[in-house]
């Protein structure tokens, strides 16, 4: 499909497979016929066997769009397909300028011993659905662990830099933390980070295998059992 739009007067920036389109012309199926997202992602995560239960944080409109100073690509397309020197001065967010929080995530949260963010780019993935509406005073009455994408000692991609700065901060964990606010009961940065967060834990957060990536979350899951307990 990816090689034959070109041929019909299509195209589409960053090659996806078959399975991954499946998924993704049911859901707009679902939507169609009146699901929310949240009810069309539980019917696929039940046809999958995905035993965890996955939630949007809104069932309302939440697009990112990044202003090059040229065009306004859809976030997934500028990290896919834009050329990595291509200027980001904006992140628009689309649809209302607040979306609320579904009440299966606010029940979802307010029932969870922890929360962990994940060690993600904020700009990209985490401050979207920290500008939900109730996501931070939900956030501020759980205990949060976060976890810093940036290590200091490696310099960040080049696109996420773009990003963060278009965010307002530097690609750095003392960036990620300033971003998050105050609702971060332990925030975790890697033990190589040469910069410093006052009071940071710090782990082994490179994540180059599978086992690394099992060690930082039995890690993060002692510190939680600990404090919790």
């Amino acid at each position: 499909t990816h090689n034959y739009l070109p041929k019909v007067g299509g195209g589409e920036p960053f090659p996806v497979g078959d399975r991954a389109r499946a998924v993704q012309i049911a859901r707009a199926g679902l939507l169609s016929q009146g699901m929310s997202l949240t009810e069309a992602v539980g019917v696929q995560c039940r046809a999958l066997n995905i035993g965890a239960t996955v939630l949007p944080a809104t069932d309302a409109e939440a697009s990112v769009l990044v202003d090059t100073g040229t065009e306004r690509l859809p976030l997934f397309t500028y990290r896919t397909a834009a050329g990595s020197d291509t200027e980001v001065r904006e992140l628009i967010r689309t649809g209302p300028a607040r979306p609320p929080v579904t009440d299966e995530v606010r029940a979802a949260i307010e029932e969870s011993d922890a929360v962990v963010i994940g060690p993600a780019n904020p700009a990209a993935s985490v401050l979207p659905i920290l500008d939900c509406e109730g996501m931070r005073s939900l956030l501020c009455d759980a205990f949060v662990v976060a976890v810093s994408p940036f290590r200091g000692d490696v310099a960040a991609d080049q696109k996420d830099a773009a990003l963060m700065y278009a965010a307002g901060e530097k690609p750095t964990s003392p960036g990620v933390f300033r971003l998050y606010g105050d609702f971060v009961d332990v925030f975790v940065q890697s033990l190589h980070d040469p910069d410093q967060v006052a009071g940071s834990l710090r782990l082994e957060t490179r994540l180059l295998h599978e086992r690394q990536a099992e060690s930082l979350a039995w890690d993060i899951m002692a510190v939680i059992r600990q404090t919790v307990s």
